[in-house]
């Protein structure tokens, strides 16, 4: 607190780092075709091969580390707020801040998920490397109206390096007696896509068994996973409409 104004300054740091290996793995698929091709010992007819067979195929497996995925998000984010104008009804108040971040994201996959060779991890996946600054700037203030009814105006503005929104809310909260209480607001949201749901390589894969909504054909089909870089921001609007809440208060368990 400084001459009678709360401020708030925070810098946080995140970071997600996540390693995946194959512990049983998948059959790499180069060496299991060179394996099955031409070979008098396999059988593709029967359920169970040759112990022998079997155990050579086990050893097509690939086992080992597949990626590591780290994203990491630094923020400085500042606000300040307190009393601005004394009313009639009583006094109005506000609240001022801004906020800059720093994403990056980093992919790093092993050479032999690189290779596309293999099975069940669909295709080749590239090491990815992106990074991102986003800014945002938001004020609010309280106003008393009349004497048990006051509205809350706010507005904040978000900038990426592809999108920027402004967004408002409106808020009314009238109180007549103190068992009731009635509340109502409008406002807009705004959600910019994350790093990965936008950079991300896309890749081939299968889908788990499911019914195609076109064909009707049930099974498992060619499917794309990744990020998708033509993602739009998303934005919502939000109406709560008046709401009456009656609030028992039992004084004596209060005192207690």
């Amino acid at each position: 607190n400084v001459k009678g104004y709360d401020y708030d300054v925070a810098y946080t740091h995140n970071s997600s780092d996540v390693t995946e290996r194959a512990i049983q793995g998948y059959q790499r698929q180069t060496e299991l075709v060179k394996l099955l091709s031409n070979n008098p010992d396999f059988n593709p007819l029967v359920q169970y091969q040759s112990a022998d067979l079997a155990r050579k195929i086990y050893g097509t497996n690939y086992v080992g580390p597949v990626m590591n995925a780290v994203l990491r998000n630094d923020a400085l984010n500042a606000r300040i707020s307190g009393d601005l104008y004394q009313l009639p009804a009583g006094m109005m108040k506000f609240a001022v801040g801004a906020s800059m971040s720093d994403e990056n994201l980093a992919i790093n996959p092993s050479a032999a998920y690189q290779s596309g060779d293999v099975s069940g991890y669909g295709g080749a996946q590239l090491p990815l490397s992106a990074s991102r600054n986003s800014s945002a700037v938001f004020a609010e203030t309280i106003v008393p109206i009349v004497k048990n009814l006051e509205a809350d105006l706010a507005v904040r503005h978000d900038r990426y390096p592809n999108a920027s929104a402004t967004n408002p809310k409106v808020s009314l909260r009238w109180q007549p007696i103190s068992q009731v209480l009635l509340r109502g607001s409008y406002g807009k949201g705004f959600r910019e896509p994350s790093l990965p749901e936008l950079m991300n390589q896309q890749t081939i894969g299968t889908s788990a068994n499911l019914t195609d909504p076109v064909t009707g054909q049930f099974g498992q089909f060619n499917h794309t996973y990744g990020g998708n870089p033509k993602l739009q921001p998303r934005s919502e609007e939000h109406t709560s409409e008046l709401q009456s809440r009656l609030h028992l208060v039992c004084r004596l368990l209060l005192e207690k």
